[in-house]
C-alpha cells in the first residue's frame, strides 16, 4: 500500500531537508500500521527562535513526530519527549495524543492551499512552542492560546459558524454538512425544513472547508460528547430522526412557505 513518501518522491525528499534544516540528531524511520501501510516518524532536537509582539525566544525542545498516511491532509502527530512540557488540559498535552497544536478548523484555515513542514512548523508549531517557552520563563501567556481539544471545536462551531448550543443538535447538523440536502427537514425539530431553518451555519462551514476536515470535525465530537455545553438533546435521537425522516417532507415544507 503505497503512501506519500512513495507516491511523491519530490515533495518527499524536500520534506526530509526541511527537518533536517529545522532539526538537530534527527533520526527517522518506518514503522508499520495495522492495515499494513507504514508512517514515517522521525525525532530529534527542534530548536525554535521566534518573536511575537513580546520578547525574542529562543529554545530546543526534543519532539517525535509521526506522520499519518494521508499527510500531507492531515498534519503530523507532535509528542513532546523531553518533559519540558507537562500533561494535561492547560498545557494542551496528551500522553496519548501528543500535543494539541490547534483544532480541525483552526488548522484548516491557517494551512490553507500550503500544507507542507515549513508551513506547519512557521504558523502551527513555533506558536505554539514559542506559548509554552515564554510561559514557561515568565509565569504567565504571552498571548491567549488558540482554540484547543474538543471544547475548543465546539466553542469554534457556536461563536464562528452560529452552530446552537446543543451537543446533540450540532452533531446532526454536522451530518447534514456532510451531505447537504436543504429540502430535509431541520433536526432542530422546528418544523421547517433545513433551507428554511438551520442551514445558515452549516452553508457557512461547508464553504471554508472541505468535506474530510468537516468529517474530522464530526468524529471528533462524536467521540468526545462530554466537551458540549448543553446535553438536552440525544445524539442517537436527533441522528435517528434526521437520517431515517420520520419528519414529513411536504407538510413541513408547506408549514414553512
Amino acid at each position: 500500500m503505497a503512501d506519500w513518501t512513495q507516491t511523491d518522491r519530490k515533495f518527499y525528499r524536500s520534506e526530509l531537508a526541511v527537518l533536517g534544516n529545522r532539526f538537530t540528531n534527527l533520526d527517522y524511520r518506518f514503522k508499520s500500521n495495522k492495515d499494513g501501510s507504514r508512517r514515517l516518524v522521525a525525532r530529534g532536537k527542534y530548536e525554535i527562535r521566534a518573536k511575537y509582539e513580546h520578547e525574542l525566544i529562543e529554545d530546543i525542545y526534543e519532539l517525535k513526530l509521526e506522520f499519518p498516511k494521508d499527510y500531507p491532509d492531515e498534519m503530523p502527530i507532535v509528542i513532546e519527549e523531553g518533559g519540558k512540557i507537562g500533561f494535561g488540559a492547560d498545557n494542551h498535552n496528551s500522553p496519548e495524543f501528543g500535543l494539541c497544536l490547534e483544532t480541525s478548523l483552526s488548522l484548516d484555515k491557517l494551512l490553507n492551499d500550503t500544507r507542507n513542514l515549513s508551513t506547519f512548523f512557521e504558523l502551527v508549531l513555533d506558536h505554539n512552542l514559542y506559548w509554552h517557552s515564554y510561559r514557561s520563563k515568565h509565569g504567565k501567556e504571552p498571548f491567549p492560546a488558540r482554540p484547543h481539544y474538543e471544547r475548543g471545536l465546539t466553542d469554534q462551531l457556536i461563536q464562528e459558524y452560529g452552530f446552537p448550543e446543543d451537543h446533540g443538535l450540532i452533531s446532526a447538523l454536522l451530518a447534514c454538512a456532510r451531505d447537504y440536502d436543504g429540502s430535509l427537514a431541520c433536526p432542530c425539530g422546528s418544523g421547517c425544513s433545513l433551507e428554511n431553518c438551520c442551514s445558515k451555519c452549516v452553508l457557512k462551514l461547508k464553504s471554508q472547508h472541505s468535506p474530510a476536515v468537516i468529517k474530522d470535525v464530526s468524529n471528533q465530537l462524536q467521540s468526545h460528547p462530554s466537551t458540549f455545553i448543553n446535553k438536552s438533546i440525544s445524539v442517537d435521537e436527533i441522528c435517528e430522526r434526521y437520517v431515517k425522516g420520520l419528519f414529513r417532507r411536504i407538510d413541513i415544507l408547506q408549514k414553512c412557505l
